[in-house]
């Protein structure tokens, strides 16, 4: 397991994806530190193909050097991560990794920013060509994003696809080496809450509980002793399950319901079409459960926690329904999901969502309590009405945040 730098997990923190080369302490000299959404690492971890793309361009700032990390984790349409490697001690681990090492310790990193695996890599020949395009670091530019750095991903961003399009490692900006991954470890993560504590394994085959846990983990520093994992509702005298995560506030009523795609146990080239209907019908069901779980709690039914102590609650208060699915995949028809929300809205008195485990954990960073977290979850909820569009992704901008 790796302990990144405070400087390197700044970014894994805020960062959906992408890759880093780090100096380390201790037997290992280097290490490539990878973050992904869970998904995509499973089919890592399964061998997904996985490229690493190098370009460089010249700007009046200097010369720029950016990677291009592509992941296919869905064969025909890989994932594809742009960056721009423009601090000092990376740029010389890059090329000490590339021209010095036979193999460097990778380690996997998800939305959570957990590091969840680790491998052994090494990269395909040659190597020599980048080393020689990478050139003198002394030339290379290092230090703060700036426009040039901006317009020069941008013009990265429009012919990184060509690696994928021609089937090839080498375009007029692109050149990329093909990573073997081998000896992956996958880690046991520990978790401790208040009531509970709980293990993840990334290569679990109970993926829809894997992905339930990650949820709880990642809420239970806004929520504290207000969080609850399969709350049991009381109807007929019988028991039966609420909800997924189940937490509550003063001031607000969230339900969360979470649907994993399986990624372990199915084809390895599914395709997206078939990946996009699994989605479709994911969040169909979500909606129709949290729906349920709605009338539920405005029916005045009582709630237990697991450990069968009543959950007392302001039942006036308009809940959030937030259907947590595998990942925001462009290919689902998100005009049919937008009707789907639509109508579980008018069924009951509540505002739905439909976030992925990347978009929830963006919310959570930026939430400094609860309530600030529901402030955003409205925002976003009311954004997503304006547009009349699920598929969008929160940005934070400084000095805007609530207090």
């Amino acid at each position: 397991m790796h302990i990144p730098s405070d400087e390197i997990f700044q970014h894994l923190a805020i960062e959906s994806s992408g890759v880093w080369f780090a100096p380390t302490i201790g037997a290992d000299t280097h290490a490539i530190l990878l973050k992904s959404p869970t998904n995509t690492l499973k089919s890592i971890i399964r061998g997904a193909v996985v490229k690493l793309g190098f370009s460089v361009r010249n700007t009046t700032s200097g010369k720029i050097l950016m990677t291009v990390l592509y992941i296919y984790d869905i064969p025909t349409t890989p994932s594809v991560t742009i960056a721009a490697e423009i601090t000092r001690n990376r740029q010389v681990a890059l090329l000490e990794i590339l021209r010095d090492r036979e193999t460097t310790p990778l380690f996997l990193y998800d939305e959570l920013s957990r590091n969840v695996a680790e491998a052994e890599c090494s990269f395909a020949e040659p190597k020599d060509g980048i080393v020689r395009l990478i050139g003198n670091i002394d030339e290379l530019y290092a230090g703060d994003t700036n426009e040039d750095i901006k317009f020069a991903l941008d013009q990265l961003e429009n012919v990184a696809d060509d690696i994928v399009l021609l089937n090839t490692l080498k375009t007029e900006y692109v050149s990329a080496l093909e990573i073997t991954l081998r000896n992956f470890v996958e880690f046991n993560l520990h978790v401790i809450g208040s009531r509970e504590r709980s293990i993840f394994k990334i290569t679990d085959l109970n993926e829809g509980g894997g992905l339930e846990q990650s949820v709880w983990h990642l809420l239970i520093g806004l929520f504290q002793n207000d969080i609850y994992r399969s709350p049991q509702v009381m109807e007929s005298r019988a028991k039966r399950e609420l909800t997924d995560v189940f937490a509550v506030t003063e001031f607000g009523i969230f339900m969360f319901e979470s649907k994993s795609l399986a990624i372990l146990s199915t084809d390895k080239n599914q395709s997206t079409t078939r990946r996009a209907k699994n989605i479709e019908s994911h969040i169909k069901k979500a909606l129709n459960q949290l729906t349920g779980a709605t009338k539920s709690i405005q029916n005045g039914l009582e709630i237990y926690s697991l450990d069968a102590q009543k959950i007392d609650f302001d039942r006036s208060l308009t809940p959030h329904g937030i259907v947590l699915i595998s990942e925001m995949l462009p290919a689902v028809d998100w005009d049919a999901m937008f009707l789907e929300l639509t109508k579980a809205t008018l069924k009951s008195n509540a505002i739905f969502h439909i976030l992925d485990l990347r978009e929830l954990a963006r919310l959570v960073i930026g939430s400094k309590t609860a309530n600030v977290f529901d402030y955003y979850l409205l925002q976003r909820a009311n954004k997503v009405i304006e547009l009349q569009n699920i598929l969008i992704r929160v940005r934070f901008i400084e000095d805007e945040t609530p207090h």
